[in-house]
């Protein structure tokens, strides 16, 4: 897996774009869009600032996000305090539950073969909608998820 940190070399599209936080503070520079494509099984850590995920693996896929609460410190790379919604998106189609025979009900279909498992897997003591984990259970599904940049943690939308 290539670094996500390294924007010269990395080949993650990243749109910056400015936004006001009033007089006293100004303009600031937040990541707007941040597409990453995921075209392989395993684990993924998703760093902060990815906005879009394109999903296209044969694969089960297992993607760490990032800790949601807002960081207080200046860091290397602009607007990482703005933590974005992530959206996630099973564009190949290969998304769903998988039973450990690799098959899936899908209504009006009898049997889908090769259906696999995408697990989504918060950062350390927080949790999504209130769950540990949770999974892309729907060829392609989307997912979409939104940081509680207070308390920490994610839920869906």
């Amino acid at each position: 897996m290539r670094s996500q940190i390294d924007l010269d070399k990395v080949g993650v599209y990243r749109q910056m774009d400015k936004v006001s936080l009033g007089p006293s503070v100004g303009l600031a520079i937040r990541p707007e869009t941040t597409i990453w494509r995921i075209q392989s099984g395993g684990d993924h850590q998703i760093e902060r600032g990815i906005t879009v995920i394109y999903l296209d693996t044969l694969e089960d896929c297992r993607l760490l996000l990032p800790p949601s609460k807002a960081q207080a410190c200046a860091v290397a790379i602009p607007g990482q305090w703005v933590t974005r919604p992530i959206t996630i998106i099973d564009t190949g189609g290969n998304a769903g539950f998988d039973s450990g025979t690799g098959e899936m009900e899908v209504p009006g279909v009898d049997v889908v073969s090769g259906a696999k498992l995408v697990e989504v897997v918060p950062a350390n003591g927080e949790l999504i909608s209130g769950l540990s984990q949770i999974e892309l259970q729907s060829p392609f599904g989307v997912l979409r998820l939104n940081p509680n940049l207070k308390q920490g943690g994610w839920y869906q939308q």
